[in-house]
C-alpha cells in the first residue's frame, strides 16, 4: 500500500465510499487534484463517524472500515500511516472519549497503538 494508490485501495474494498466520492465529485465539490488527506478528512472521516454512531447496525461495514485503517497502520509509506494518524485517528479522538471506546472496539492491534500514542 502506498499513498499514490491509497483512495484506489480503499475505494475498491469499500465500495460505498465511492459511491460519496463520485457524489462529491459531481458537485465540483472533488476532483482529481484533490489530496488524500482531504477526501479522508472531508468525505470518509465523517461518513465513519456516522457509521460507528448508528452502531450495531452496521458492524460488518465498520469492520470492513477498520480492516483497511491496520493495513494502513502496516503500510511502509509514511504518507499512507499519516493518513491514518494525523486525519483518521486525530478526528476520531476529537469525537470524544465515549465515541472513542466505542471506535476502538472495532480497531487492530496497530491502529489501537497509533491511537493510543496520538492520545
Amino acid at each position: 500500500m502506498n499513498y499514490e494508490t491509497l483512495l484506489k485501495e480503499f475505494f475498491q474494498e469499500i465500495p460505498e465510499c465511492r459511491k460519496l466520492y463520485e457524489q462529491k465529485a459531481s458537485q465540483l465539490l472533488f476532483d482529481q487534484e484533490t489530496g488524500v488527506h482531504i477526501v479522508f478528512g472531508v468525505l470518509i472521516v465523517p461518513y465513519l463517524i456516522e457509521l460507528i454512531n448508528e452502531g450495531k447496525k452496521e458492524e460488518k461495514l465498520l469492520e470492513r472500515f477498520f480492516a483497511f485503517f491496520e493495513k494502513m497502520a502496516k503500510s511502509e509509506d509514511e504518507n499512507v500511516v499519516g493518513v491514518l494518524d494525523a486525519t483518521i485517528l486525530e478526528s476520531l479522538i476529537d469525537q470524544g472519549r465515549d465515541f472513542l471506546k466505542i471506535a476502538k472496539v472495532y480497531m487492530g492491534e496497530e491502529t489501537k497503538k497509533n491511537c493510543e500514542h496520538i492520545e
